[in-house]
């Protein structure tokens, strides 16, 4: 009978403990090899355009394998003369920075590719974001398509870096010098409004972001094959046409 309480107060406090445990972290991978195409003429604003990447032994080629989506500033704080849209290209040397007011903080990045997000690259990354310096507080969570929203992970911090460093400095605007950093992350790393983590069958509209001082020069997810769409029903009407016209000529011959 004792053994039996004494087992029954380790399982309690085991609870317990589980319970109070921290939600898990996201299991975040590094980027640090890319390859960069640099145009421009000597005193003329430069572009550097990020061809491709790898990320956890996965090669990713920005025109065939990624899109990009829309951002908006939801806190209403854009520093002046600045537009949020400069995260939404390849170019590294085009980037929103944010200033160190606390309520310049949020930003939203949806509709990757014009659609909602599905994940269609397995157990490899899904999200992709590069930013200047690598040592900002930012937390990101999932917009499911009903507007609503998971809870905040970190993704990395002044105190917790966990952005690689492509070795690509930035050439033009206030953070000159500076080396863009890069980071993936997986629809599996995110939670929803309860804390659990989603699946690879997940669908969200986009992602909502949370970082002072924040200086972004991207965000990109995987894209979406074309073959996730669904035709309207007057392409499904010439798709059918099609088909009827090359039964009868397959007929006639």
């Amino acid at each position: 009978m004792k053994m039996k309480k004494q087992m029954m107060s380790i399982l309690v406090i085991a609870g317990f403990v589980l319970a109070m445990a921290p939600t898990a972290q996201a299991v975040l991978v590094p980027i640090t090899s890319v390859s960069t195409t640099t145009s421009g003429n000597v005193g003329d604003p430069q572009t550097i355009i990020l061809d491709s990447f790898t990320a956890g032994g996965t090669l990713y080629t920005t025109m065939t394998d990624l899109s990009l989506g829309t951002s908006v500033d939801t806190d209403g704080h854009a520093n002046p003369g600045q537009n949020i849209g400069d995260q939404d290209n390849f170019n590294f040397n085009s980037y929103f920075t944010r200033g160190l007011n606390p309520a310049d903080n949020l930003w939203e990045t949806s509709l990757f590719f014009g659609t909602n997000w599905s994940d269609t690259n397995g157990a490899a990354a899904d999200f992709f974001i590069f930013e200047a310096g690598g040592n900002d507080d930012i937390l990101v969570r999932p917009i499911f398509t009903d507007d609503s929203r998971g809870t905040y992970i970190e993704l990395t911090s002044d105190a917790n870096p966990t952005m690689g460093d492509t070795g690509v400095e930035i050439t033009e605007g206030a953070r000159a010098g500076n080396n863009i950093f890069g980071l993936a992350f997986a629809i599996t790393d995110l939670l929803d409004g309860s804390n659990a983590a989603l699946t690879n069958s997940s669908v969200i509209m986009g992602l909502e972001f949370d970082g002072v001082s924040a200086d972004i020069a991207s965000v990109s997810a995987v894209k979406v094959p074309d073959t996730n769409v669904i035709p309207e029903p007057a392409t499904m009407s010439l798709l059918a046409l099609g088909g009827i016209a090359l039964i009868r000529r397959r007929r006639r011959a």
